[in-house]
């Protein structure tokens, strides 16, 4: 006997797509490929944030903000915002951490 109810089909297309998201944006133990945009935003958080400057963070955020959509994925969007919410925590040295394994990934 087969009981599948709408609710159960859509839950878990809900988690499928969750799951494909967390790979494209962490990938499978490395850093993502970042396009031209997102990796020139990361070297402008890099920069703030390895000198500790709230200013400049706050300018790369606005610069962010003010992108075009097709400029950047999603996932890149998100990224970068979680990136700068860490600096703005205080969290220096990890945000830091994570530009430059970000940019580091983008050498091959």
């Amino acid at each position: 006997m087969r009981i599948e109810s709408g609710a159960v089909r859509l839950g878990l297309h809900r988690c499928c797509q969750l799951w494909v998201l967390f790979l494209v944006v962490f990938g499978c133990g490395r850093s993502p490929e970042l396009s031209q945009s997102a990796s020139e935003y990361t070297v402008a958080i890099y920069s703030a944030c390895s000198v500790r400057n709230m200013e400049r963070l706050e300018a790369a955020a606005v610069q962010l903000a003010e992108s075009r959509r097709e400029d950047l994925l999603e996932s890149e969007r998100v990224l970068l915002s979680e990136i700068m919410a860490e600096a703005r925590a205080g969290e220096w040295t990890s945000a830091v951490q994570r530009c430059r394994t970000l940019l580091n990934a983008q050498r091959k």
